[in-house]
């Protein structure tokens, strides 16, 4: 039974090492922002991998495929769209799976590296809308097990992702702002009761 057990260890073993997995980071970028109510702004959706040099395998000659799905408070952010990087124009694409309020599904296609793109496939596009706080974005796996692969040297390989979100932060309105306000209001409450 021992034999057997080394046996069967030895197998796996060798069935790992012969059948490498890249590794990967999809990302949204920056980690953390700012933002006043109704701003405007523009979160990249990136994709870095481990270096590929091991296997032989340049990230720049390899091509990127997958499905993501970014999940953020609707309450809070509005989607305004996303753009593929200008880097990524002809060489990639993507399409939308879904778009509702709070969620949104899109899937990329042929993917290149190249020192322009530096691993952005392309920017979110949000609205904030009056919130006070904190928001966060997730973003995972939209299709599990199967939703990044990686085409170099003419065959596919999987990547196993690592999925990091963001923050949004709204500035708050200053305490002097509401009590300028609150001033003005019982003033004019005042002057009107006269």
């Amino acid at each position: 039974m021992y034999k057997n057990s080394l046996s069967l260890f030895g197998a796996i073993a060798l069935a790992v090492v012969s059948s490498h997995v890249f590794s990967a980071t999809i990302s949204l970028d920056p980690g953390s922002l700012t933002v006043t109510p109704n701003q405007s702004f523009n979160i990249d959706l990136r994709l870095d991998i481990d270096p590929l040099a091991e296997f032989g395998v340049d990230p720049v000659d390899a091509a990127y495929s997958g499905d993501v799905v970014i999940q953020y408070d609707g309450n809070d952010l509005v989607l305004d769209g996303f753009a593929l990087d200008a880097a990524q124009s002809g060489a990639g694409s993507f399409s939308e799976l879904s778009n509702t309020s709070g969620t949104y599904a899109l899937r990329f296609n042929g993917i290149a590296f190249s020192a322009t793109s530096g691993g952005v496939i392309g920017s979110l596009s949000f609205t904030g809308k009056g919130f006070s706080g904190d928001s966060s974005l997730m973003i995972g796996d939209n299709n599990p097990g199967n939703s990044l692969v990686i085409l170099a040297g003419g065959s596919l390989q999987n990547l196993l992702p690592i999925f990091t979100g963001t923050t949004v932060s709204a500035v708050p309105v200053p305490a002097a702002a509401w009590l300028m306000l609150s001033g003005m209001g019982l003033l004019g409450f005042s002057t009107r009761r006269k």
